[in-house]
This record gives C-alpha cells, structure tokens and sequence, in this order.
C-alpha cells in the first residue's frame, strides 16, 4: 500500500473520530443574548434564571471551602480561581498546584491539563475530562429551580435569597445556599453553601467578579494539538 494511501486512511479516520466526538462532546459555547431577570418571579426561579445568564457570558469566580473545626480559626482553603469567556470560547483554571498556578485549559473541543507536579500539559477530549463541565456550570439549575426559596434580605443595590437545597453540581447533602444578586443587572455576586465537607458541617464560597470583562489566555506552555485542527474542521459552516 502506498504511502499516500496510508495517510489518506489516517485523515479519514480522523475525521470519523473528530465527528463522533462532535456528537457526544458537550462544549463551550459562544456567548449568547442571556435571559432577564424578574424579580417578580418566585425566588427560586429567580436564582435559576440568575444562574442560568452565566451560561451566555464571561465572568470570573473562585471558590473557598471552610470545614468546621472547633477551636480554630480557619479562614478557608482556596479550592480553586476560574475564567470562562463563553464569547470565546475559552476556559481556564488557576488552582494551588501546577506550574505558575496553572492547572487546566479548555477550549470548545479539547482540554489540557497539567499535572499536580509541574511538567508538560496532556491533551484530552473534552468529554473525557468532564470535571470542566462542573467548572463551567457550578450550580444545579434543576435542583434550584424544585427547591423552596425565600427572599431573606433586600436593598437598593442587592436581593439575598435563600435556596433550602445544596445546589453546587455534583452536590446531593442536605444543607441550604445563599444567592447575593445585583439588583439591578441580575448577575450573580456570591454564594453561600452550607453543607457538608471534608465529612464536617462547613461552607463553600463562591464569590463572582468581573463578570462580562474577563478574558482568557492560552497558556504559552501548551502547544499545538492536531485534535483543535480536527475539531474545527468538523464544525466549519459554510457561509449561505
């Protein structure tokens, strides 16, 4: 068989993976018109709605977990920073660990990750490294949504509901979580979650910032990836 043919097979089965991975990848998506907020609604509603506009913009959050220790003043263990720009399509992680804090990239197609100790960055499918969709989408919008909610603080500038359910993705412990909403834009500031952690009553902060200003950096560390090529190739639309 001649070398040409060879690697004409090659590209084709590319190609063929590139577009089963296509199917089942869930990805990043561009930015798009997100929904208002109503403060009319229910609160719980309300919350799920608030939540649910971070799925159409860019925004920056980061996570603090503080377990219960009697007789301690623990003032948390930062979890992780995180950028997503839903108008790019680009996604990072900034974690305690990992050359120069970083810890994970992902675009629409794949994602690279660095390992705990420093090294080259490995290249994975995006549906093979699914703790990036948790990333991407930290709270529950179902269980938000079916939850009791109360409105149980309201200023000017901020409405504070409560949502008598844990509500981080993932997460199935009884407990409750606190929404700090802008009153006027509807974005979501912070969140509080009481529940369980580490096997001790503790909470999860989630605090958001520059929220439709944040930008993402490709880490100059990683390379080219013939995956992005593949992936592009395969949601190219011709223009009508």
């Amino acid at each position: 068989m001649k070398v040409r043919h060879i690697v004409g097979i090659g590209i084709l089965v590319l190609v063929a993976i590139a577009a089963t991975f296509q199917i089942v990848d869930p990805r990043l998506t561009q930015a798009s018109q997100p929904p208002d907020v109503d403060f009319s609604d229910p609160p719980s509603d309300v919350v799920a709605t608030s939540v649910t506009k971070l799925q159409h913009m860019d925004y920056s959050y980061e996570v603090v977990v503080s377990p219960t220790k009697p007789g301690t003043n623990e003032s948390g263990r930062l979890l992780g920073r995180f950028r997503i720009e839903h108008s790019d399509t680009e996604y990072v992680r900034y974690g305690p660990r990992g050359a120069n804090g970083t810890w994970a990239y992902a675009n629409d197609a794949v994602a690279f990750v660095q390992p705990p100790n420093g090294g080259d960055w490995r290249v994975n499918m995006r549906h093979a490294y699914p703790l990036v969709e948790d990333e991407l989408n930290p709270f529950n919008v179902t269980a938000i949504r079916e939850a009791n909610g109360t409105v149980v603080d309201e200023t000017a500038t901020q409405v504070v509901i409560r949502i008598n359910a844990t509500t981080t993705s993932g997460t199935d412990v009884p407990g409750y979580t606190l929404f700090y909403l802008d009153r006027q834009s509807g974005n979501l500031q912070k969140a509080v979650e009481v529940g369980r952690y580490e096997g001790k009553i503790g909470t999860a902060r989630i605090r958001f910032s520059e929220v439709g200003t944040t930008t993402v950096e490709r880490p100059d560390a990683i390379g080219f990836s013939a995956w992005e090529l593949v992936g592009d190739l395969m949601r190219y639309t011709p223009a009508e």
